[in-house]
């Protein structure tokens, strides 16, 4: 009901598209136009920044976020106390969205009770249902059919294999699941003999065609699938085919014919932590790094990404990141061996291997059949890091999200981390990395964006020169709706000014022009099937309590009146319905709710073979409504319900073919 509640507040502001004061977000493009308009899109920041450590909006004139005013020598950078960084979008429509947030301050301070928050077309608003890091963990969130979705990963010093998070958006409840014990038998060991423990990790990414259809993946090329009622370990045997150990960095969903799609996963060419390759096929090809899941383990696809080989290191290059359109085509992102960009930063882990030269850093287009299809825009070498003289002058490149809208796969939106080839001439335009969003058609102009803004320390803001909106931060994930609607979310930055080093805040920017969205609004209707179908009442009679003898009648007894026909009463309840409860114990609770017409004093038995495993006790209940609850057991699981009433004393079964519950526990 909050979650209700909280939607019907944000209607009542105006979409972003009526708002005609935005203007175009400050970038290193001088041509750029200064608003958006009408069949011409630009990046504009959203502000106030949505994501706010309190909850809501970030209100910059409070004094504990306020930056030190006027700019000038005294500024003092951003509070970023006050901020929660983006670290995953995603979004189903363009008004159903989700993100996944952590602290800005960094991994000192990464957890926060506001890490879900969802967009219903108007504003962003905390998932009011969200229980908080000390239940769900994870730093990337995901959608499972329309009302379900998912929160998966680690945070930085939280690798130890922490449990996925699924929202139930039937029942409106937060699910922790353990990952399998068959799949963490599959992590490999380390340690001294006597002492050995399994090496740190995650299932880190997924995808899901339906709410009761999932995959997911994560290190040492483990996976995982959702039937709608538990995980299951869905890894190969990785014992046995070691080059098939990719660490999973991304997945994607990619739609079929009559709405049946399937997931696709890419991953690196070595195994994390060890800072070694991947070994080769039996056949000598690279290990794969493509992967579709189907018949229920990852199955390897023939896709070897655009790499600079050496003799004793011949595959250097890692995919990073995967979409589709609603046509299943889609795009890959990769980048040079090691190279990571993470929602805790750039890097891996101790001893991955770094590239010291430009390696490719490729952003390929892919056909409905997977393989690798031509698009100008993007050659092969088109895209390298690190920056330097081999470059020609040319910009490093590290990816971190790709995402195309439904139906334009030609054009994609990629996100990462831009590695300038010379500096600027400002000592905070000194050639740090920054956030860069590249815009890439290969049907006309393709654009990669800078965002900059004027420099802070200069206090007359007309004269200042331009700097990095966020130097040394990078971009955290991108989302495409449509071709005017697309988002992007950045980590924080840092300034150069010592001793000061101020902080700059991380940022939100949304690709729009002065039109609605160009695609279909989402909506929240999908069928699902019933766990439980509930009985009719069932009212059962016991024989009265014998009466004592009567007195003697010494009434004058007299003609009465013709008595008035008895009148057929509707039953006292109707509109049963009944739901299993799991707590955190793993206890069961059954809850029978019904709705009452007139006073009854009524209770509920819970069956199994005719024999009685549980009872509510017996409660008087007035209009409206009612509720009783009754303690299950997974070894005396009851197969039906009855209600009793306490005119009773025999029992009656219960009509057959009308089971109240599921004759299998849970498991």
């Amino acid at each position: 009901m909050l979650a209700c509640a909280a939607v019907t507040v944000a209607l009542a502001a105006a979409p972003a598209w009526a708002q005609d004061s935005a203007s175009c977000a400050a970038t290193d493009d001088p041509t750029a136009p200064r608003t958006p308009t009408a069949g011409a899109p630009c990046w504009t920041e959203v502000e106030p920044y949505p994501f706010g450590a309190d909850g809501g909006p970030v209100d910059v004139t409070a004094p504990e976020c306020r930056p030190a005013s006027p700019p000038g020598p005294t500024y003092s950078g951003d509070q970023l106390s006050c901020y929660l960084r983006a670290d995953s979008l995603a979004f189903r429509a363009w008004n159903r969205g989700l993100a996944a947030t952590s602290r800005a301050l960094g991994a000192a301070d990464a957890t926060t009770p506001f890490g879900v928050w969802l967009f219903n077309g108007t504003r962003w608003f905390p998932d009011p249902t969200f229980p908080g890091p000390s239940v769900c963990r994870g730093n990337t969130v995901l959608w499972a059919g329309k009302l379900d979705y998912w929160l998966v990963g680690a945070r930085l010093g939280e690798e130890r294999w922490p449990s996925l998070c699924r929202f139930d958006g039937v029942n409106f409840e937060w699910q922790p699941l353990d990952v399998p014990r068959a799949t963490l038998d599959r992590v490999p060991l380390e340690g001294v003999e006597g002492a050995m423990t399994r090496r740190p990790g995650a299932l880190r990414t997924g995808a899901c065609p339906r709410w009761d259809d999932c995959w997911f993946f994560g290190d040492y090329g483990v996976a995982v699938r959702w039937d709608g009622t538990e995980l299951k370990d869905a890894s190969p045997d990785l014992a046995v085919q070691p080059w098939l150990r990719s660490d999973f960095r991304a997945a994607a969903l990619r739609p079929g014919p009559l709405g049946v799609g399937s997931v696709f996963a890419v991953g690196s060419s070595g195994g994390v932590g060890a800072g070694t390759q991947l070994p080769p096929k039996p056949d000598g090809t690279p290990p794969p790094q493509l992967f579709e899941g189907r018949e229920g383990v990852p199955s390897p696809l023939a896709f070897s990404p655009p790499t600079a080989p050496r003799r004793d290191d011949p595959y250097r290059t890692d995919l990073a990141a995967i979409t589709f359109d609603d046509q299943g085509r889609g795009w890959i992102a990769g980048n040079p061996a090691g190279e990571r960009l993470t929602p805790a930063g750039r890097g891996g882990t101790v001893g991955t291997r770094r590239a010291t030269s430009p390696e490719p850093s490729p952003l390929v287009r892919l056909a409905s059949d997977g393989r690798a299809e031509a698009c100008d825009a993007v050659p092969a070498g088109r895209f390298k890091f690190p920056a330097g003289p081999a470059l020609g002058g040319e910009n490093g490149v590290l990816w971190s999200s790709i995402a195309v809208a439904p139906t334009a796969s030609a054009r994609v939106v990629a996100g990462g981390q831009l590695d300038p080839a010379a500096p600027g001439l400002n000592v905070n335009d000194d050639g740090s990395p920054e956030p860069l969003v590249a815009q890439i058609s290969c049907d006309g102009p393709s654009l990669q964006t800078r965002f900059r803004i004027p420099d802070p320390f200069v206090a007359d803001q007309s004269k200042a020169s331009s700097v990095p909106a966020g130097r040394g931060a990078f971009v955290t994930s991108v989302a495409a709706n449509a071709t005017n609607d697309a988002w992007a979310a950045t980590s924080a930055g840092q300034l150069d000014r010592r001793p000061a080093f101020p902080n700059q805040r991380p940022h939100l920017y949304r690709l729009r022009d002065t039109e609605p969205p160009d695609g279909p609004s989402g909506d929240d209707v999908e069928p699902r099937p019933l766990v439980f179908q509930a009985d009719p009442p069932i009212f059962v009679e016991l024989p009265p309590d014998p009466e004592p003898p009567a007195p003697p009648d010494t009434t004058v007894i007299r003609p009465a009146a013709p008595l008035t026909p008895a009148v057929a009463l509707k039953p006292a309840i109707y509109g049963v319905r009944s739901k299993v409860v799991t707590s955190k114990r793993r206890t069961y609770t059954l809850v029978v709710t019904f709705k009452v017409r007139r006073p009854v004093t009524i209770g509920v038995e819970a069956l199994r073979r005719n024999k009685v495993v549980s009872r509510s006790g017996q409660k008087r209940f007035g209009r409206p409504a009612g509720k009783l609850v009754l303690r299950l057991q997974r070894r005396r699981w009851p197969t039906r319900i009855r209600f009793v009433s306490p005119i009773a004393g025999v029992s009656a079964p219960a009509p057959a073919g009308a089971p109240a519950t599921s004759a299998n526990p849970p498991k």
